[in-house]
This record gives structure tokens, C-alpha cells and sequence, in this order.
């Protein structure tokens, strides 16, 4: 009880005083109070103040555990400074010692509780249960007193009892007893019990060990006082801790209760976020669409990015699902835990309590289902409309690709004729006087022109040339014509030969 995940910084430490529960930063209280930290350390955020303390202490108490401005006061000092010490706030007893220094100051004891002891312990059938008391809410100063040495054992031992509900200062315990030992030995026996072993010296150590009294005295009565004293204070305790944790279940059911509102809150903000970005997102699907049709490799670019977000997307709402379906079942799990402690704390009369107790948690759950199921339900929707546009992207895609693949095998055809069809004019003319056997050499080569190989711009000429030999059987050529374009020819061949050789 009192326990959560969250780090210090986000909780709160409940402290409860005067029955009122006052709530600190966790952070804060245990960066100044060892006892807080201790708690805080073992991921317990409540503690208790089990006796009744002033308005102004305890005002001043809580303004320096928040490290905000505090006043020290005559009347609250002494107060203050057990306070301080019980939660371990070594800045805060500092501070009070020296005020207390300053000034002076000396703590009012409003009766003399030790000397009305003396006086009532002489008469058999006095009732000393009220002097006790009193000796034990100051005992820290009573300790000091050299009357206290003449008290009984068994009420020096009574005393001690009562005393360890407040603050007992360790060392003045360890000088009392030791002072005892040197005295009044029988006396020491049953107080060395409660004393502090780690903060003895060797020498304190070897001094009770060769205590004959302590080897030779019975200490069955005082072990039983100790264990009777152990019972009530248990007793008391629980008894505190029972109240305490009625108060927690309560807390731990608002909590729920407004942990539930703020989660539900939150899903359905998210989910309509994420229901937007789904809308941008297909009508940014259908725009890259269209710009598919002009852009072959932004196409492929956009599809392979849109294929990628649609995954994450995917991811993303399963691991939300997930995460939905883990927050639903710690709700169950606790909500179940919650009704066993309950069950544990009620008796027979608070069965109407427990029905509606059952009936709204049936309610609760009833609607955390429904809400469930319609969230489910639409985000399945969501994810069948994103795959099947996802399936008709992907269909259009590779129907564009077929037709590009199509379109570049025409476009090579084409550069090939237009290629055969280059060499074939440049050629024409001088193939009598041309080595026309290497003509193709041109496309053999590393760098290629239009990307085209010799075989492509081969198989284009032949079909030139069946085309030209179709031609020229439809259409002849004139006879005389033609005649006279050789004897031209053969004239220039014989011309050019004479001239050279000459």
C-alpha cells in the first residue's frame, strides 16, 4: 500500500499528523529527510507522526521540508528540534540547536513528574502511571537528572518503555546505563536491553560483559515487560496501519477512477490524430498516383516510401493495440486485487456496500469493453482500406512498368533503323571506293552510341534493305539515266587517278 512505479519527481509523500494527511513533493522531502528517503527508497511514499504536535511546529516543520522561508520560535523550538530529529533532517537540527544556543533556551517542564515519582513510589498503592508518562515524553532532559539513578528498576524499565515512542538520544541512554553499572549495577541489567551495542567503546563493551550482574541477575520479568511493551506498541500500530490503509484503498480507487478518464481521454485524442493523418495520407496517395503516369522513377521512389510508412503505420496501431489490451488487463487485475482487500476489511454488515461496489465495477467494465470493441473495430477497418489501396498502388505500378519497358523497346528499334538508315546513306555512294566491311565497328565500341549493339543495327539494315528492294521493284530506275551516272562515275575515278599519278 503506499507504493507506485513513478519516480520521485511526479509523486507526492502523504505524511499524516494531528489525523490530518498533508502531502509533500517526494522529491524534495527526501532530499532533505533521511527517514523520507529511506521510505521513498523502499517505494513507500506515506509516513506518520504518531504523536500530537503544535499548528506552529508543524507549520514550520513542513515550510523547511519544502526548503521554502521558516520561522524558529521560543515556543516551538524544542518541538521543532524532535521533530527534526525523528525524520533525520541533520540541516534542520542544526539550525534549531544553534537558535536554541543563542537564546538560551532552556525546555519548561510544566510539573516535576521525577520528584512527584519519588514521593508517590513511598506509598504502595499510589498510581504512578501518570508520573511515568510524563518522565517518558522528556526523558532526553530526565537523563540527566542524578535523582533518576534512585527510581526501581522495573519503573526505570516502564519508563524506558514509553519513551521509545519518541526520540530517545542513544548517548545519553549509553552514559545513564554506564553510570548505573558503575553504581548501581542491578539497576543496569534490564536497561541494557534497549541500548544502542554499536555505539558502545571496547572499553564501555569489556565493562558490561564483566558485569557480575549481569551473568547472575534473572532476567525473565523484564524480557516479559519488553515483550508486553513490543505486544502494545505492535498492537497500537496496527491499529494505525489498519486506518491508514482504509484511507489508501480510497485514494487508490479515485485514482483509478481518474487515471481510467484521463487514459480513455487520451486514446480518443490520439485516435482521432492518427484518423487525420490516415486522410492525409491516402490523398497523398492519390496525388502521387497521378504523378506516376509522368515520372517513372519518382513513381517507384514514392511507392516504395508510401509501402514503408503504410508499415510503420501498421506497427504503430498494433503496438497500440497491444499496449490497449496491457492497460486493460492491469485495470482487471487490479480492479480484482482491490476487491479481495476490500473483501478482507468489511464485515457482514456492509454487504449493500459491497453489491454497489460490485454493480458499478460491472458497469465499469461493461463500458470499457464496449469502448474497446468499437476501437478495435475501427482500426481494423483502417488497416483493410490502407491494404487494399496498398494492393491497387502496387497493380498500377507494374502495369506502368510493362508499359514503359514496351515503350523504351520500340524507342531502341527505332534508334536502330535510325542508325542503320545513317550508315547505309553515308555509304551509298562509296561503296566502290570504301572498305564497307567494318561499318558496324562503331557500335562495337565501349562507348556506345544510344546504348545500341551491333546485332540490333544489323537486323535494322536488312529490313532497310528489304524495304529499298521493295521500292525498287515498284519503282524502277530510268535506264539512260543511270547509264550516264556511272560514265560520270568511272570519268572521275579515271580523272582523279590520272592526277595523282601525275
Amino acid at each position: 500500500m503506499g507504493k507506485s512505479n513513478k519516480s520521485p519527481k511526479d509523486r507526492e509523500f502523504s505524511l499524516w499528523c494531528n489525523e490530518k494527511n498533508h502531502k509533500f513533493n517526494a522529491e524534495t522531502f527526501a532530499r532533505v529527510s533521511k527517514k523520507c528517503a529511506s521510505l521513498v527508497h523502499a517505494n513507500d511514499y506515506q509516513g506518520t507522526i504518531n504523536h500530537p504536535v503544535t499548528e506552529e511546529t508543524f507549520n514550520a516543520f513542513v515550510l523547511a521540508c519544502q526548503l521554502k522561508p521558516f520561522k524558529v520560535t521560543i515556543t516551538n523550538a524544542f518541538e521543532l528540534l524532535e521533530l527534526a530529529q525523528e525524520w533525520g533532517i541533520p540541516s534542520l537540527e542544526t539550525f534549531v540547536n544553534r537558535y536554541i544556543s543563542q537564546k538560551g533556551l532552556k525546555r519548561k517542564v510544566e510539573d516535576d513528574y521525577l520528584g512527584k515519582l519519588m514521593t508517590h513510589l513511598e506509598d504502595d498503592n499510589a498510581d504512578v502511571s501518570n508520573d511515568i508518562a510524563g518522565i517518558a515524553r522528556n526523558f532526553n532532559e530526565y537523563l540527566s537528572d542524578d535523582r533518576l539513578v534512585q527510581v526501581h528498576p522495573e519503573h526505570l524499565f516502564k519508563i524506558l518503555m514509553q519513551a521509545e515512542n519518541r526520540r530517545i538520544n542513544p548517548q545519553l541512554l549509553i552514559d545513564f546505563v554506564m553510570k548505573l553499572i558503575e553504581n548501581e549495577p542491578e539497576k543496569a541489567v534490564p536497561l541494557c536491553l534497549r541500548i544502542d551495542f554499536d555505539r558502545l567503546t571496547t572499553e564501555q563493551n569489556e565493562e558490561i560483559f564483566q558485569c557480575r550482574e549481569i551473568h547472575e541477575q534473572a532476567m525473565g520479568y523484564f524480557i516479559a515487560e519488553a515483550l508486553s511493551a513490543l505486544r502494545n506498541k505492535a498492537t497500537d500500530d496496527l491499529t494505525a496501519n489498519e486506518q491508514r490503509y482504509i484511507k489508501e484503498i480510497q485514494d487508490i480507487r479515485d485514482y483509478l477512477t481518474k487515471q481510467r478518464t484521463v487514459a480513455l481521454a487520451e486514446l480518443q485524442t490520439q485516435f482521432e490524430s492518427e484518423t487525420k493523418a490516415l486522410e492525409e495520407l491516402i490523398e497523398k496517395q492519390q496525388n502521387q498516383i497521378n504523378e506516376l503516369k509522368q515520372f517513372r522513377d519518382n513513381a517507384r521512389e514514392e511507392a516504395a516510401q508510401q509501402q514503408e510508412n503504410f508499415k510503420k503505420t501498421y506497427a504503430k496501431f498494433s503496438t497500440e493495440s497491444e499496449r490497449i489490451h496491457g492497460i486493460l488487463k492491469n485495470i482487471k487485475r487490479m480492479e480484482k486485487e482491490r476487491r479481495e482487500k476490500i473483501h478482507k476489511l468489511v464485515n457482514e454488515k456492509s454487504i449493500p456496500i459491497k453489491q454497489t461496489v460490485d454493480e458499478k465495477c460491472a458497469e465499469i467494465i461493461s463500458a470499457d469493453k464496449h469502448k474497446r470493441d468499437l476501437m478495435e473495430k475501427t482500426v481494423i477497418e483502417r488497416r483493410d482500406r490502407l491494404l487494399q489501396n496498398h494492393e491497387e498502388i502496387k497493380s498500377m505500378v507494374n502495369t506502368f512498368d510493362l508499359t514503359i519497358q514496351h515503350i523504351h523497346e520500340r524507342i531502341n528499334e527505332t534508334r536502330a533503323t535510325v542508325a542503320a538508315k545513317i550508315v547505309t546513306d553515308h555509304l551509298r555512294h562509296d561503296q566502290f571506293l570504301r572498305d564497307v566491311d567494318r561499318r558496324f565497328d562503331v557500335f562495337a565500341a565501349d562507348d556506345k552510341i544510344w546504348n545500341l549493339e551491333v546485332d540490333q543495327v544489323i537486323n535494322a539494315e536488312n529490313i532497310i534493305r528489304k524495304l529499298e528492294s521493295k521500292l525498287r521493284t515498284t519503282c524502277p530506275i530510268n535506264v539512260n539515266h543511270e547509264i550516264k551516272t556511272s560514265t560520270d562515275a568511272i570519268e572521275r575515278f579515271a580523272s582523279l587517278f590520272t592526277r595523282k599519278k601525275a
